[in-house]
């Protein structure tokens, strides 16, 4: 286990606090932890950016479910998960639905650790799945800059579903309402120039036949 796992507890029972510890370190997880007991102590340890919180559902003044909402007004990733004697079916559901990533009974503590693997690893590939999506769309704004300053567009068309994707270049190539669907290809080839319209037909049959990847570079019609 690592030693840079930053846990963050909110209990307010030592006993309970220490099952937990002792859970983690069974399994080679480091300890202390740093434990809250209210809303204040809360929100001060959100400071450290903890890699996971655990939390009981009831404490004086305080409880699991509000901690959850105040972390997910500022965190959407750090998992939490919810950990108490007596959780009913009800409740578990209402904290999943609030953003709780599990929940378990402190008589079940040997589920702990790899409810926090499981937690760790789903923040990992959510944080994976952003960073991938932020990437794709500074590339595909990149590709939009770089055909706009070529006066060229491009075009996928899914043959076995028939769906297609165009870039806003080719829209504007063509002169169609960007708030269209992509045409079919019996239209879509109208808007081909004329001394490559066979060839382009010519290459998509085939590929629409045996189901395979093609690319066709062609002129727009200049009319």
């Amino acid at each position: 286990m690592t030693d840079s796992l930053r846990i963050l507890l909110i209990e307010d029972l030592d006993y309970d606090a220490e099952l937990i510890f002792a859970a983690l370190r069974r399994e080679g997880y480091p300890v202390p932890v740093r434990v809250v007991a209210s809303e204040e102590e809360f929100l001060d340890a959100l400071n450290d950016t903890p890699d996971i919180i655990l939390s009981d559902f009831r404490l004086p003044g305080f409880s699991g479910l509000e901690a959850l909402k105040l972390l997910r007004t500022r965190d959407k990733l750090t998992p939490f998960i919810l950990v108490s004697g007596t959780v009913g079916e009800e409740t578990a559901v209402q904290a999943i639905q609030l953003g709780a990533t599990d929940y378990l009974l402190k008589d079940r503590l040997g589920r702990l650790v790899p409810a926090i693997e499981r937690a760790i690893e789903l923040r990992r590939m959510q944080v994976e799945k952003a960073r991938t999506a932020r990437e794709l769309l500074h590339s595909n704004s990149d590709l939009e800059a770089a055909q706009e300053r070529a006066k060229i567009g491009s075009w996928e068309l899914d043959l076995k579903t028939g769906r297609g994707r165009w870039s806003k270049q080719m829209y504007r190539l063509i002169g169609r309402d960007l708030a269209l669907p992509p045409p079919k290809i019996s239209e879509f080839l109208t808007y081909i120039h004329p001394d490559d319209r066979h060839r382009v037909y010519a290459e998509y049959a085939p590929s629409e036949y045996a189901r395979t990847q093609r690319r066709l570079d062609f002129r727009t019609n200049p009319e």
